[in-house]
């Protein structure tokens, strides 16, 4: 082996490369009565170089003291011709000297350490956070309910309807006898805001593991209140079903219906708003997880190989549109245009506040820190294809490239100024 020069922290060396080695951390799990196991490629280990250094005649001596200094628990710092400054530990030292030729082959196992590196960021889940905000604004809900009726009321006839359980096969007025004619208006009042939500959208039906099925809402009044309320606004979005495929047409078409939503029972307009407004949040979070899943689907096909050995090339297997940096852009005003419209409602409420900086927070983690884009200036026609290998990415980049790119008529033939992932 070709030995050449190198340097450990302060020491100069005589040195040959006998090993440069890495290992893949995989995971196996094996499944009961399944023949083989599935596999989780966990990144790389640590990178391991096993190097020998030659120490003779006038160097002879100095390498008691290069031993000594490998003892210290520090990093140490090797300079390398080909790999440069790296940083690490050393794992094992094995020794082989010669007084009388005053000789000595000192192999040293360095392992390179990555701690200094940033580490990886870990993203919250938009979907559980946007659950998280939903339900803690149906509390909210019914802590407004209460609210706006002791003050209509007075503490302690809210106090006595609100502590009272309620027959979910009865009406509502009817299991408050003896109440003040002023109370049973009110009662009515309620209980015909009740009726139109529980009426609306009655031909759907709403799934029985729903966040809102499964959700436990008290038994008393101001439960069953914001419990019709959210059924009623799951039943909306679940009409505008066939638009999910397209989540900012979806969106953008609950949010405009909003105001139809709300004009069910006028009494009580404010409150259905701001259900209805939960809802767009839920959904829109939803929507945004699930389009984080296949985005990341994408990734992992994007770095298959787009040619097989023969030249051929390998078709992608068929996966879920993603959302353009447009339309989360588009969906993301609309939603917390109406989150902001709501909040000027009820301006207590801190869920309104949570959902809108979560999805906010998403939506930028996406389009600064994971899918960043560059634009180029095209003065001669490219193929799109060629345009992907001359910025380093694959084939199948393209089809990405040309969602975001509407001024692109033909593939074949691009120029100008074109959007490029990087």
């Amino acid at each position: 082996m070709d030995r050449f020069a190198a340097t450990l922290d302060e020491f100069p060396l005589d040195v040959e490369t006998l090993d440069d080695s890495f290992e893949k951390a995989v995971a196996v799990y094996e499944y009961p009565y399944r023949d083989g196991a599935g596999t989780d490629d966990l990144g790389q280990k640590a990178r391991s170089l096993r190097l020998r250094c030659y120490w003779w005649e006038e160097t002879y001596q100095k390498h008691f003291e290069f031993l000594d200094h490998l003892k210290q628990r520090s990093l140490f710092s090797l300079t390398h011709p080909k790999y440069g400054l790296i940083k690490g530990r050393i794992r094992s030292v094995s020794v082989r000297h010669d007084d009388r030729q005053e000789l000595a082959e000192v192999d040293i196992d360095f392992v390179e350490d990555l701690s200094s590196q940033e580490t990886p960021a870990v993203y919250p889940d938009v979907k559980a956070g946007g659950e998280e905000s939903f339900l803690f604004g149906q509390s909210e809900l019914q802590d407004n309910l209460r609210t706006s009726a002791s003050a209509e009321l007075g503490e302690a006839t809210a106090a006595a309807l609100f502590t009272q359980s309620l027959d979910p096969s009865l009406g509502i007025a009817e299991q408050f006898p003896g109440v003040s004619l002023k109370t049973r208006n009110w009662l009515k009042a309620v209980e015909a805001a009740v009726s139109a939500w529980d009426a609306s959208g009655s031909l759907v039906a709403n799934p029985a593991g729903s966040l809102v099925s499964t959700t436990a809402f008290a038994a008393n009044l101001p439960g069953r209140v914001v419990g019709s309320v959210a059924r009623a606004a799951e039943r909306y979005a679940l009409g505008l079903v066939s638009l999910r495929s397209s989540p900012a047409r979806f969106l953008s078409a609950y949010r405009a219906g909003l105001p139809d939503f709300s004009a069910l029972n006028d009494n009580y307009a404010t409150v259905a708003t701001i259900a209805g407004t939960q809802r767009l949040a839920l959904e829109a979070a939803e929507l945004y997880g699930a389009d984080e899943e296949s985005r990341d689907g994408l990734r992992r096909s994007e770095q298959t190989p787009a040619f097989d050995a023969s030249g051929r090339f390998i078709a992608a297997p068929a996966g879920d549109q993603v959302m353009t940096a447009i339309d989360l852009e588009r969906s993301l005003a609309e939603v917390r245009t109406a989150l902001q419209e709501a909040i000027d409602l009820a301006r207590g409420m801190e869920s309104l506040k949570a959902a809108a900086r979560q999805l906010l927070e998403h939506v930028s983690q996406v389009k600064l820190e994971r899918d960043r884009l560059v634009t180029l200036l095209l003065d001669n026609p490219m193929p799109l294809h060629l345009l992907c290998l001359h910025q380093g990415l694959s084939y199948r980049y393209a089809a990405r490239i040309l969602a975001i790119n509407s001024t692109i008529i033909h593939p074949s033939f691009v120029r100008g100024e074109v959007q490029v992932y990087v």
